[in-house]
């Protein structure tokens, strides 16, 4: 008991440092960025986030799988794909695969799974892991060490470190092929932990930072610069059994420089989400929830050389949002949401001096319909949305599904 309380007094002082953090991990994006969000995006991606009771279960559980996709225009799709495998060999050694992605702002290149090898020399509650991406060019593999305290399933502390393709300059092709290199390689620190104070309180952290890195393209005259950090996390308070309080705050920053022969830009991309949701359940098979949500993104980008370039974008969405869940049965569910929201954005995305902004009031209605299986440690759901503010001309605003799966 003495050893338990002194771990859990080690973990509440460590998630409190994490506040003082910064927050990335690199998605193989050497590309400077033009972004446009619709007018609605943040609607869209508000009301295809998991619940509360699919998060939970997530959270919970060693394996799963997750994906999620809705349109956002005509020709984009939100996306957000997550699977995590984990197989006991012995006592002492674990393998576990990973992979987490999401795109809503600019089409990103595929992430390689990472494979772990997790050790438990001492006890269950100590693990050391080695970590390295599934690459065919050993050049692109990615190699870390990780250390955790505590199980993942509930309470604990990672930290890891992820060193961007190590080998690249050793195991490249033919030099007198291909003269691509590092002059610095990239180092992300990531943190991770998450805390269950009792059945009342719990809070989840994940936040990365990542050091500055310098590529030098094969015609030794494009370079690229980048470094960045990331954060999500979220706090919650259980009441009571019926009700519940969550607060989620994420968010990036991304630092890119790409130099030409003929352009030197520089880019600045920023982007923070709060949201803060009431839960409600009734002892009937209802699910209620009322929240505030604020998205602010912006995309600065100014090149020295050619002026024509310069973007200063920002686009901001304050929403308020309800929504209903009813089991109509032991496997089938319906649900339906209100999202009203503000939303500022520039008239002319290309504009170079102050922006003129406008400000259009976005509503949707999102229907959905779930199927359950009969253990509930799966679903799998179809969402579309109507356009509440435009319904006569415009009454489609989207479809999409969702799928999870734990086990």
């Amino acid at each position: 008991m003495a050893e338990t309380n002194k771990m859990n007094k080690r973990l509440i002082f460590l998630l409190g440092f994490l506040y003082s953090l910064n927050a990335i991990a690199f998605d193989n994006d050497y590309s400077i960025n033009r972004v446009n969000f619709n007018s609605e995006n943040f609607l869209d991606i508000n009301s295809v986030q998991p619940d509360e009771t699919a998060n939970e279960q997530w959270y919970r559980s060693e394996n799963g799988v997750r994906i999620t996709a809705h349109s956002l225009s005509g020709d984009l799709l939100y996306s957000s794909t997550e699977i995590k495998l984990k197989n006991t060999l012995s006592d002492l050694i674990n393998i576990r695969i990973e992979l987490k992605e999401e795109s809503f702002y600019v089409d990103k290149p595929h992430q390689s799974p990472l494979f772990e090898l997790e050790v438990m020399p001492f006890d269950n509650d100590i693990s050391i892991s080695l970590i390295n991406s599934i690459d065919y060019q050993k050049a692109e593999s990615d190699i870390g060490l990780a250390i955790t305290l505590g199980q993942r399933t509930g309470n604990f502390l990672r930290v890891k470190e992820l060193i961007i393709d190590p080998l690249f300059n050793d195991k490249n092709s033919d030099p007198s092929i291909d003269q691509a290199s590092y002059d610095r390689n990239q180092h992300i620190l990531s943190i991770e932990s998450a805390y269950y104070w009792n059945e009342k309180s719990s809070a989840r952290f994940f936040i990365s930072d990542l050091s500055t890195m310098i590529f030098n393209f094969d015609d030794q005259i494009t370079h690229f610069i980048h470094s960045g950090h990331q954060y999500d996390a979220y706090v919650k308070y259980q009441k009571n059994k019926n009700e519940a309080w969550r607060f989620e705050f994420k968010g990036f920053r991304t630092d890119k420089t790409l130099t030409t022969d003929t352009s030197n830009q520089v880019q600045q991309l920023n982007y923070d989400s709060i949201n803060l949701k009431w839960l409600i359940r009734q002892k009937q098979p209802y699910q209620y929830s009322f929240g505030i949500r604020d998205d602010y993104f912006t995309n600065d980008i100014n090149d020295a050389l050619n002026s024509s370039n310069n973007i200063n974008y920002s686009f901001k969405t304050t929403q308020i949002y309800s929504t209903v869940q009813h089991a109509y049965n032991d496997n089938n569910e319906w649900g339906i949401g209100i999202y009203i929201g503000l939303t500022r954005e520039p008239y002319d995305v290309e504009q170079t001096d102050t922006a003129i902004f406008s400000h259009l009031y976005q509503s949707q209605l999102r229907l959905s319909w779930i199927i359950n299986s009969k253990n509930k440690k799966s679903h799998f759901k179809i969402h579309g949305s109507l356009n509440l503010d435009d319904i006569i001309d415009d009454p489609g605003d989207g479809l999409g599904i969702t799928y999870q799966s734990t086990f």
